[in-house]
């Protein structure tokens, strides 16, 4: 069997990845998702450690939280990756966890 030479890359799109959980899934199957969450402020960090904690997702990168109106409610913006399953797993995680706060998932690509 010969070596494929280091200058020339092997195509990868089809193996199957794995995030520490022990579970396999396709590559094509992972998605970035945005996702809100309004609530209180100092349920805004406790909102992206339980998304980042999730199991089969990713926290990909956060906003600050900005202030509206209201100065009791915050919205932080994030992106995590995952699959829609594991995305909407992590997304009523949080919603049990923190009633008091509003999350919804806006967009994915």
């Amino acid at each position: 069997m010969s070596e494929v030479p280091r200058h020339i890359k092997a195509d990868t799109s089809s193996v199957p990845i794995c995030h520490g959980t022990g579970r396999s899934r396709d590559a094509g199957a992972v998605t970035a998702h945005r996702i809100n969450f309004q609530g209180p402020p100092a349920l805004a960090m406790r909102a992206a450690t339980l998304l980042a904690d999730a199991e089969g997702v990713e926290l990909l990168s956060s906003l600050p939280p900005e202030r509206g109106a209201d100065p009791d409610v915050v919205l932080l913006g994030m992106t995590i990756d995952g699959t829609t399953d594991d995305v909407l797993d992590a997304v009523a995680l949080v919603r049990t966890e923190l009633p008091e706060g509003k999350i919804e998932i806006v967009g994915h690509s």
